[in-house]
């Protein structure tokens, strides 16, 4: 899990979560098992060698016959593990893929229930569930099928002994109490050797997961902390974007060429068409991704050269969709401040508009809520989210379109919240909702990743570029009266 936190975000971005889950949980716990199981193994080598020394000391002779099997069953086990270790990887593939699905299923519920499609997501479940019983039906009839064989070798072994010890006792070359004492060790000899045919079994899980698992562990976050970081405590909120060009895909880019600075203080207002690259932008500046090509500064240093811990604690963010985590809802708000008082919980709280819902809840502060904030409303869930950003405290603020998914009345409370979590901060704030940005100092247009145009509210309601375009259509589909475009 520690590594799981060091690893960038580009790596959650293409690995589903199931796939995840199975290799923190599952996998970590069945690889524990299997070395627990091969500590069982040495234990069942040094009885083999020793009950061995005892039956070659009581009869040389008859002990060469007791080694006939084994060839045959290394053979036969080398020969099971390499034919098996496909059908391994297979199942365990089958495994994180039904887990992959569960998670998806249990996150989109309310949208399953709302389409009515019970059916359906059953029926892909089936599927999986039957891919992955097939899977391992394979591998125990295949060990159903060697495990046998292994034993009647052993059989075999005891017959020869049985064999060659009464003709040796008939030519009174060992006695009789010799015999019947060596047939008793024998049954001891042959039943770890016995257990420790199973290892081939063991050995193709144990392959199996520990490559996935050392293949997450090699795995290397792209986005890296330098070796002689530089600290930057607090920061000014100077940010400075030079010819910067970024794609996920690095021959698709999102963002090309771009260059802007911003002031400490300023809010600025990031508009454009869906697919412009607005979140991209301050993905950037968070650090969640590194640029392609380009440099990005904060109050003159390169975030590439700046302390992680640094640059996310002088940059708070607001998301579209605040995410609350299960506990309570103070514990939601000092998320970003563990350690603060809950004086300072209940007064950024305040400042977010939250208090007056928060105390009217039963519990109040206490009141716990579900994972993803269930059991609020979304402009409560995004209050809260404000609280959190308030008690952080950051010189750089984005709002990543804060009130899009709201009503007026809620935008309104959100909006009142915002005015005082911007005040002394540098903000940049994406919004669909052209009326919010009518004090912003500066508006930055982008269009197909490049910046379209850059200026005041009202010099680009003036050049009548793609900023007044938006603000047209976004007047045309206004459902009621009052509302006010820049």
């Amino acid at each position: 899990f520690a590594h799981l936190m060091e690893l960038s975000q580009e790596f959650f971005d293409s690995n589903e979560t199931g796939r995840l889950l199975t290799r923190i949980n599952q996998d970590t716990e069945e690889l524990q098992g299997l070395i627990n199981q091969m500590a069982s193994f040495l234990l069942y080598a040094v009885l083999v060698i020793g009950i061995g020394v005892v039956l070659f000391s009581m009869a040389p002779m008859l002990g060469l016959f007791v080694l006939i099997p084994a060839p045959f069953v290394m053979v036969a086990t080398l020969m099971y593990h390499r034919r098996m270790n496909p059908h391994f990887r297979r199942y365990w593939i089958t495994r994180w893929r039904l887990n992959s699905m569960l998670n998806t299923f249990l996150s989109g519920i309310q949208v399953v229930k709302a389409f009515g499609q019970d059916d359906q997501e059953e029926n892909r479940y089936r599927a999986l569930n039957t891919h992955s019983l097939n899977a391992r039906l394979r591998v125990d009839q295949a060990w159903g099928r060697f495990f046998p064989m292994i034993s009647f070798a052993f059989s075999a072994g005891g017959l020869l002994i049985w064999y060659a010890g009464g003709r040796a006792v008939l030519e009174h070359r060992i006695s009789l109490g010799t015999l019947m004492a060596f047939l008793s060790y024998l049954g001891m000899f042959y039943g770890p050797l016995s257990n420790m045919a199973q290892i081939s079994q063991a050995l193709n899980r144990f392959t199996t997961i520990s490559q996935r698992t050392f293949e997450f562990l090699d795995e290397q976050p792209r986005v890296q902390e330098k070796p002689e970081k530089k600290r930057i405590r607090p920061a000014m909120g100077r940010i400075e974007f030079q010819d910067v060009t970024f794609g996920y895909n690095p021959y698709f880019p999102v963002l090309k060429d771009v260059s802007f600075s911003i002031e400490p203080g300023e809010l600025i207002g990031v508009v454009g068409p869906s697919g412009a690259g607005k979140t991209t932008l301050v993905n950037l500046i968070c650090r969640f991704y590194d640029p392609t090509k380009g440099n990005i500064l904060i109050d003159g240093i390169d975030v590439r050269d700046l302390a992680i811990e640094d640059l996310r604690k002088n940059v708070g963010i607001v998301l579209q969709q605040p995410f609350l985590f299960s506990g309570t809802i103070t514990e939601n708000i000092a998320y970003a401040r563990p350690q603060a008082s809950m004086e300072d919980v209940i007064r950024a709280a305040k400042a977010a508009n939250a208090h007056e819902f928060i105390s009217n809840l039963p519990e109040g502060y206490d009141t716990i809520v579900g994972e993803g904030g269930t059991g609020l409303s979304g402009g409560e869930r995004q209050r809260i989210s404000i609280a959190r950003a308030i008690l952080l405290d950051p010189k750089i603020l984005i709002l990543d379109e804060a009130t899009s998914s709201v009503d007026t009345e809620t935008e309104r409370q959100i909006q009142k919240a915002l005015d005082t979590l911007v005040q002394g901060r540098t903000t940049i704030a994406i919004a669909h909702r052209l009326s919010t940005l009518y004090n912003a100092d500066r508006i930055i247009a982008l269009d197909h990743g490049r910046i379209a145009e850059m200026g005041s509210p009202q010099e680009l309601m003036e050049h009548r570029g793609l900023f007044y375009n938006l603000v047209q259509i976004q007047s045309q589909f206004a459902r009621l009266d009052g509302v006010v475009s820049v």
